[in-house]
């Protein structure tokens, strides 16, 4: 897959369990040196599915960079959905995005202030 700054991406499937409902990848490409994702589907006693996806990635230094990039990605997809639903469609849409998008909110002034000393101290900007 190629984004939209041009970060070309493969993902290939390392797993795929249908009786576990259990999807595992890696990527290859992109900024990442090391990049394993799964997604777990489960129901839920009420009846409702829950869709669980994690994933794993180095450096760590990475993490700032991807959750900019969930934000951008987030905001972009509020925005077709605002233009092709409206009333209990649209929320509903924007409920379900808000599910996929969620993740742990992290100190980011730290991480780059940590990115920055390892400029300073390198002499350069690398992403090992």
């Amino acid at each position: 897959m190629t984004f939209v700054n041009g970060v070309v991406l493969r993902e290939p499937i390392v797993t795929l369990d249908d009786e576990a409902r259990r999807l595992v990848w890696t990527a290859e490409g992109g900024r990442a040196r090391h990049y394993n994702a799964a997604l777990q589907v489960s129901s839920l006693l009420d009846g409702a599915t829950s869709v669980v996806w994690t994933a794993d990635f180095l450096p760590d230094d990475i993490r700032a960079y991807l959750s900019q990039a969930i934000e951008k990605v987030e905001s972009a997809a509020k925005k077709v959905i605002a233009a092709v639903a409206d009333g209990d469609m649209l929320r509903t849409q924007l409920a379900i995005l808000r599910r996929l998008a969620k993740y742990e909110p992290f100190n980011t002034i730290a991480l780059r202030q940590h990115i920055a000393q390892k400029v300073i101290e390198r002499g350069k900007y690398t992403l090992a």
